[in-house]
């Protein structure tokens, strides 16, 4: 949705995006019809054990917070991309992947929560779409047996909502290492499929306690095959990063020639610098501010931002292969 004051141009692509959005959401509330999830009405989300289900009623709860703040100023945009970001993002790629293995699993207690709190959260998913996309929630909602008519459906702000905090940080943790070793792969041009291992330096204990309890899914979700917490320097022939202040590396150099590498990168370099430099003489000459449409003043601020930090990375990953060839 365009924020106000925003004519938007409805191209196709766009078009795609939104049917893509809805496609994601319909394959989810199959996905746990698949695994016979049942909306449970005595469920109670503050009562919840697993961190992952934690942390998924907590980021459900500040979406719609986001949802209700934002309808009630009119930033309908907002409120659209908060919900969205959620659904896609939160959910359908995060919770619904970490938590196949659970339901794969033999433990019942944490099956049944974990079913419970699926169905939960779709159905806050749907009551907050259902202003922005009336018909497919309906319609999912009916399929999914939630009761009566959504439109029929209190607005639900989750304020008595309160998950364990503690948890939910587990996983924000967890998810954010998980998405910077997916990130060093992609700098270097490492496929994401190649296996590797993980070493993290001078890790404190709530770190190690978040690696124990979730070495499964980190290795599932990074393709990691061995994890190692250390206290020296980590080794040389290492990809390294930062994840709050935590230091790892991957031992992924055997698989990168670093200096082909290093000429893709620079070249790559050279390319985003030249466009940075293009852009910003349009967006620094008087004429072309007075004469051009508002929106391709907006196409040209969004591309510079996306070049600078395209630059950004390549900068970083650059840095990175430096430290392995010295």
């Amino acid at each position: 949705m365009a924020a106000q004051g925003r004519d938007l141009k409805l191209s196709e692509s766009r078009i795609e995006g939104y049917r893509n959005f809805a496609t994601k959401l319909w394959n989810a509330s199959r996905y746990t019809e698949l695994n016979d999830c049942r909306y449970n009405p005595e469920f109670d989300p503050n009562n919840c054990s697993l961190a992952i289900n934690n942390w998924i009623i907590f980021e459900l709860k500040n979406a719609v917070s986001k949802v209700d703040s934002s309808i009630q100023n009119y930033r309908f945009n907002d409120a659209a991309n908060a919900i969205y970001n959620f659904s896609w993002a939160t959910f359908c790629d995060w919770y619904i992947e970490f938590t196949k293995p659970i339901l794969a699993g033999e433990d019942t207690d944490a099956v049944n929560e974990t079913k419970a709190t699926t169905m939960f959260i779709l159905k806050g998913i749907l009551n907050s779409l259902n202003p922005i996309m009336p018909y497919i929630t309906e319609e999912l909602w009916s399929r999914l047996g939630f009761g009566t008519l959504l439109i029929e459906e209190p607005w639900t702000p989750f304020n008595d909502v309160e998950p364990d905090i503690l948890a939910a940080k587990e996983i924000e943790w967890v998810v954010s290492l998980i998405s910077e070793i997916r990130s060093l792969r992609s700098e270097t041009s490492v496929p994401s499929k190649s296996k590797t291992n993980l070493i993290l330096k001078d890790a404190e204990n709530n770190h190690q306690h978040y690696l124990t309890h979730n070495k499964n899914i980190i290795c599932k979700l990074a393709n990691i095959d061995e994890i190692d917490v250390i206290t020296g320097p980590l080794p040389t022939e290492t990809i390294q990063g930062v994840i709050e202040g935590v230091s790892f590396g991957l031992s992924i150099v055997s698989e990168i020639d670093v200096e082909k590498e290093f000429v893709r990168l620079e070249r790559e370099l050279k390319k985003v610098s030249e466009d940075i430099e293009k852009i910003n003489k349009k967006l620094t000459n008087e004429k072309f501010i007075q004469r051009a449409p508002e929106t391709v003043i907006l196409e040209n601020r969004k591309r510079l931002l996306n070049a600078e930090d395209k630059k950004s990375k390549l900068e970083m990953a650059m840095s990175r292969l430096n430290a392995i060839d010295s």
